[in-house]
C-alpha cells in the first residue's frame, strides 16, 4: 500500500475509534486524556493537542453545516461530549 494511502486509511482509523470512544458514553464529558487512553492505551504518543484535529475532522465528515459543533460539543477546560441524536 503506497505510503499516503496507508496513512489516509491509518487516520480514517483512529477518526473511527474516537468516534467510538464517543458514543460508549453518549452525553458524557471526556477529556482529551480520556479519550487518548480509550483509543490507544498508555503506550500511544499523540498531543492532546491532536484530539483537537481529529474531533474537527469527524465534525467536518459526519455533520452537514454547524451540526458538528452542536452534536459534539466542546466544554472547555473539561473535553468533549457527544450530544444524544440521529447522525446526519
Amino acid at each position: 500500500m503506497p505510503g499516503s494511502c496507508a496513512q489516509a486509511k491509518s487516520t480514517w482509523i483512529l477518526e473511527f475509534d474516537v468516534l467510538m470512544v464517543l458514543a460508549a458514553r453518549t452525553n458524557a464529558i471526556l477529556s482529551r486524556d480520556r479519550i487518548i487512553q480509550s483509543v490507544r492505551g498508555g503506550d500511544w504518543s499523540i498531543s492532546d493537542r491532536s484530539v483537537d484535529g481529529i474531533i474537527s475532522r469527524l465534525r467536518r465528515k459526519i455533520f452537514e453545516g454547524d451540526e458538528g459543533n452542536r452534536r459534539i460539543k466542546t466544554v472547555h477546560g473539561r473535553g468533549y461530549m457527544l450530544l444524544e441524536g440521529q447522525m446526519a
